[in-house]
C-alpha cells in the first residue's frame, strides 16, 4: 500500500551502486524513465569513487565535482519523483536522505572535507544494539548491565 522501500543498512548499501550500475546498462532501455535511472546511478558511482580516490580533505576538483553530483542527483531524481506522482505512481518518494545528501555535497563535504572519514556507519549499528541491550535490563541496574552485555557482546567474554 505505500511506497517501495530498501531496509538494508547503509555501509552495506553503499557497496551496491556498483552493481546497481551493472544492472542499469544491462536490462534498462531509452525510454526518458531509464535514461534519468541509468543517470541517478552513475551520478552515485561517481561520488562514491571521488570519495575513494581523494584523502581526508577534498581537493578543489573533487569538492566542485562532490557538488555538482549532489546538485544534479536531487534534480534528476525530484524530475523522476514529480513524473511518478502525477501519473498516479508511488514510486520515487522524495525523502529527508535525498535532502541530506544534497547538503552533504553542497555544504558537509565542502567544509569538513571528505565524507567517507566522519560517516557514521558503525556508530548506528552500535546505538541499535545498545537499545536492543537497554530494553533487556531492570532500569535500576540499567548503567551497569548495559556495559556488562556489551563487553560480553563485543569481546565474546565467557
Amino acid at each position: 500500500k505505500g511506497w517501495p522501500k530498501l531496509k538494508a543498512k547503509g555501509a552495506a548499501t553503499r557497496q551496491l551502486a556498483a552493481y546497481a550500475l551493472h544492472l542499469v546498462e544491462t536490462y534498462l532501455g531509452s525510454s526518458d524513465q531509464d535514461l534519468q535511472v541509468r543517470a541517478i546511478v552513475h551520478l552515485l558511482v561517481k561520488f562514491y569513487s571521488i570519495l575513494k580516490t581523494e584523502s581526508m580533505f577534498l581537493g578543489a576538483a573533487a569538492k566542485e565535482a562532490v557538488r555538482t553530483v549532489g546538485v544534479q542527483l536531487g534534480i534528476i531524481y525530484s524530475d523522476i519523483a514529480a513524473k511518478a506522482a502525477a501519473a498516479g505512481q508511488k514510486l520515487w518518494n522524495i525523502s529527508l536522505k535525498l535532502h541530506l545528501f544534497v547538503h552533504l555535497c553542497e555544504y558537509q563535504a565542502q567544509e569538513w572535507g571528505n565524507p567517507r572519514y566522519y560517516w557514521a556507519y558503525a556508530d548506528d549499528d552500535l546505538v541499535g544494539l545498545l537499545i536492543e541491550i537497554a530494553e533487556s535490563v531492570h532500569p535500576r541496574t540499567l548503567a551497569v548491565n548495559c556495559l556488562f552485555k556489551w563487553l560480553h557482546l563485543a569481546f565474546d567474554v565467557e
